[in-house]
């Protein structure tokens, strides 16, 4: 059921005579300006479409003070995407950072990079081809190249020496020269959809124009993960027909599907929904786009459970589009248009007439999770059914499964004894019943004793090392991400009640494809995105007390091949205490 809205205060081209005011819009038009007030005592969402965004554990108003990560948080949303300096707005949602709306119009002004994409002319993705196409050797790469010219051009000339007028003719009449013709065909099948990707790539700026050689060397797949991390696409720096489909696919219908994720996390925030559709393994299209890469979002090897609650946040972002009118790439241009200041600025909040929350939302929700193992086939190196993290609220006597999201309970991995000798362990979560009592949003890293100093170190483009310091965090690449949750074990010792720590946490990653790898330290990694939802949910719909920063002295030096580093950290990050805890049961 839809609010129903309000009269209006004031037209579309006037402002009412108050501070804080909301543009009211329907079916895609401004109906107008109303005061907030206003808009709330008529039912209406408050959704928040401003350049200076901030997720709700980041928010001044919930306590959270760190005004130099809030800045650099708000640098990288609104990074313009021709800013080469570092990573693009556009190319962290997958982190937890999504671009802002002003950056993104700058990115559907680009007609000239429009223009470049729609010159090409892509070759079908061929059913001979592997199910992905991996990094090679540039040597061994233009080896078989040549070898595949030489091969053509000796099967053409057998064809005009026959006096046959195809190669498939030639193909016919001789078993070799048919054997022959379908390796050519494979090979040159790769090297066309390579060739056809770095096109793309070069119109995006991610790739010299001299790099379209058809072979995805380490150029080429750093290149590729830049945009495949744009597009939401798991960063595998490998071409697969998703990725395929995306490059061949409108560049501004891919920039509007930018636009729809960036309006899914506002609506998301702003309604405090958190049902994705994961639990029953269905998304709603968004004005008929499907936004997710289902293999990286949805752990696999689930059936839709009986219990799982559709795609709220799908359904109001939806009605929100179309409220908004952004029902093609041109409606979203002309909204930004109308809203972007002379600065270039958006400050801009809208009132919308959203679908109502479910009965058993409210401020104190009985929440409650379970982290189920998965199923690894014997000797298989992959799970045959993934770990997976599930929400579950308690609706009287049924429990809702919210979320079905994948996760990871550990993996093989380099540990650093007392005596100095590196040995390679399995490294996994414990099970039993545990509970999140702590969130920490903006965390740091301290790495244990067991880490061995060469995992912190990575190369330089000059062969050199150097210690990566954002492993450490706060920043998107850290080894915890935006925000993590801590897996306490109750212990009572008589009237008391302890809250142990075994070391265990939830939390997002820099390493994005951990995930659907399936590894971690023992840690329960969720995608950057899903790990801000999910906090944002819990400040919503738990009672929660803010502590604020959690003050540490942590400092150890590190060395690897003749270089060191020392690290001294101050914080573990800003806390939030939630009372009373959430249950959380990871099972055997």
């Amino acid at each position: 059921m839809l609010a129903q809205p309000p009269q209006a205060s004031a037209g579309p081209d006037s402002e009412p005579a108050c501070q804080a005011k909301v543009a009211h819009y329907q079916n895609g038009q401004l109906l107008a300006w109303m005061c907030e007030e206003q808009a709330k005592e008529a039912s209406l969402t408050l959704v928040d479409l401003g350049d200076r965004w901030l997720p709700q554990g980041l928010r001044p108003a919930a306590g959270f003070p760190d005004a130099d990560f809030n800045e650099r948080y708000l640098r990288l949303a609104n990074r313009d995407a021709t800013d080469k300096s570092d990573v693009s707005a556009s190319e962290l949602s997958l982190y937890g950072i999504f671009p802002t709306l002003r950056s993104l119009f700058q990115r559907l002004g680009d007609t000239e990079r429009y223009a470049c994409h729609r010159r090409l002319t892509d070759h079908p993705w061929p059913a001979e081809l592997p199910a992905e196409i991996r990094q090679e050797d540039p040597v061994a790469a233009r080896k078989r190249i040549a070898a595949d010219q030489k091969l053509r051009a000796q099967l053409e000339w057998q064809m005009r020496a026959q006096g046959l007028r195809s190669l498939d003719e030639l193909a016919a009449s001789k078993p070799l020269a048919a054997r022959q013709l379908q390796r050519l065909r494979t090979h040159e099948a790769r090297t066309n959809v390579i060739r056809d990707l770095q096109a793309h790539l070069i119109c995006e700026g991610d790739l010299l124009d001299t790099e379209v050689d058809g072979i995805l060397g380490w150029r080429s797949s750093n290149a590729l993960r830049v945009y495949q991390r744009r597009n939401f696409a798991s960063p595998s720096a490998r071409i697969d027909e998703a990725t395929h489909e995306i490059a061949s696919s409108d560049p501004e219908q891919s920039d509007w599907r930018i636009g729809l994720r960036v309006l899914r996390e506002r609506v998301a925030d702003a309604t405090g929904l958190i049902e994705d559709g994961s639990a029953r393994n269905e998304a709603v299209p968004i004005v008929g786009q499907r936004l997710d890469p289902e293999q990286l979002v949805w752990p696999r090897g689930y059936a839709p459970a009986e219990e799982g609650q559709p795609d709220r946040i799908g359904r109001a972002s939806d009605v929100a589009a179309r409220q908004l009118g952004w029902q093609d790439p041109e409606g979203l241009r002309r909204f930004l248009a109308r809203h972007i200041d002379e600065e270039g600025g958006l400050a801009i909040r809208v009132a919308l007439s959203l679908p109502e929350t479910p009965d058993y939302y409210s401020e104190h929700m009985d929440l409650r999770v379970v982290i189920d193992r998965g199923e690894r086939q014997s000797g298989a190196t992959r799970h045959a059914r993934r770990p997976a993290l599930l929400l579950y609220v308690a609706d009287g006597d049924v429990d809702r499964l919210l979320v079905r999201w994948p996760t990871t309970v550990g993996g093989w991995q380099d540990e650093l004894l007392a005596s100095g000798k590196v040995v390679r362990r399995y490294k996994e979560s414990p099970a039993g019943e545990f509970v999140w009592k702590t969130i920490y949003m903006a965390p740091r890293w301290l790495p244990p004793p067991s880490t061995p100093d060469e995992d912190l170190f990575k190369g330089t483009s000059r062969g050199k090392a150097r210690l990566d310091r954002e492993l450490f965090g706060p920043s998107f690449r850290s080894a915890y991400g935006l925000a993590m949750l801590v897996h306490h074990r109750e212990q009572e010792r008589g009237d008391d009640l302890r809250y142990l720590d075994l070391g265990i946490r939830s939390h997002g990653t820099g390493n994005i494809l951990s995930l659907p790898q399936g590894y971690s330290h023992g840690c329960h990694r969720l995608l950057g995105f899903q790990v801000m939802r999910l906090t944002s949910f819990l400040l919503q719909h738990r009672q929660v007390v803010r502590y604020g920063p959690e003050y540490v002295s942590y400092q150890r030096v590190f060395r690897w091949r003749g270089q060191s580093a020392s690290v001294h950290l101050d914080q573990r990050g800003y806390r939030f205490e939630l009372t009373p805890p959430v249950p959380v049961r990871v099972l055997h």
